[in-house]
């Protein structure tokens, strides 16, 4: 008899690799087409971890930006990882402290921004794997 534990992790981690592509492309999708406000950098920092560990990182950001009379703070460059070093490098140096660049904001909710809206083109490659992993899962732990 085949062990089939193994299998069904493969399918878990497939099907939850699926889920947040899906839910990285839908709300993408939805801030392309949110309004937009000057916004400024106050904080920068690249991630230690995230370099020791894949040699590189994106940014992790600390912004400012007025919606009306009132200011807000946001952290979101974009929905979704940097899957691409170089992509990851330029966005680093894009951001500085002090760089002014527009804010998309939700209308509903103010406090829900993006620096980089839409779906980033890596999370179709997220999607593909999590639906391979999810498919070879079931697969061999069906067979």
């Amino acid at each position: 008899m085949v062990d089939a534990g193994p299998a069904v992790v493969f399918a878990l981690v497939g099907a939850m690799a699926c889920v947040a592509a899906v839910d990285t492309i839908m709300v993408g999708r939805r801030s392309a087409s949110w309004p937009h406000v000057p916004g400024i950098v106050r904080r920068a920092w690249t991630p230690l971890i995230g370099r020791l560990f894949f040699g590189y990182a994106g940014p992790w950001l600390i912004y400012e930006y007025a919606v009306g009379s009132t200011v807000y703070e946001g952290s979101r460059v974009r929905y979704g990882r940097y899957l691409n070093p170089n992509a990851a490098r330029r966005a680093r140096y894009r951001y500085e402290v002090g760089a002014q660049m527009p804010v998309y904001y939700d209308p509903k909710s103010p406090t829900r921004a993006v620096l980089e809206p839409g779906a980033p083109a890596d999370v179709w490659a997220m999607l593909s794997i999590g639906v391979i992993m999810l498919g070879a899962g079931l697969y061999f732990g069906l067979y």
